[in-house]
């Protein structure tokens, strides 16, 4: 049972880091983008849809040409939901970096804040699977515990 446990957390330690790598990166690079990027007009030349369960996602492929004429036809790094995408025109504005044309965002997207909210849950599921599987709470989660069951 204990290689079990200590595996899962492993797993699931290393999933938790990567997702808030992944998160922190793709917000630094919005960041970047808005700050120091340039704008130029594109036109969106299709869009890649992904469909979820409930609803759907769509990727503009944008085609543009930076201020030093290379031609860049690529995903935009943000997506645009449903509503979005119709009401979405059909020439756009892009923000891209001299340095990397390839990865832009479309003027007036922003990046999605609930990405935020994940990174607490993650840790927090982290902590209560941890306990779950060792049997060990902490003092502060007994006692919050206790708080709401004397509610």
């Amino acid at each position: 049972m204990f290689l079990f446990t200590a595996f899962f957390l492993l797993v699931m330690s290393v999933g938790i880091l990567y997702a808030t790598y992944y998160i922190l990166r793709l917000y630094f690079k919005f960041e970047r983008l808005i700050r120091y990027g340039e704008k130029t007009r594109g036109v969106i030349k299709k869009y890649d849809v992904l469909q979820g369960k409930h609803t759907s996602t769509y990727v503009p492929v944008v085609e543009f040409r930076t201020y030093s004429g290379i031609e860049v036809l690529n995903r935009s790094l943000q997506a645009f939901d449903e509503k979005q995408y119709y009401s979405s025109p059909k020439e756009v504005e892009v923000i891209y970096l001299n340095s990397n044309p390839k990865e832009f965002i479309v003027e007036g997207q922003k990046f999605p804040k609930f990405l935020f909210y994940i990174i607490p849950l993650m840790f927090g599921f982290g902590i209560y699977t941890y306990n779950l599987f060792t049997d060990a709470m902490p003092d502060w989660m007994n006692e919050t515990i206790q708080y709401f069951r004397n509610l």
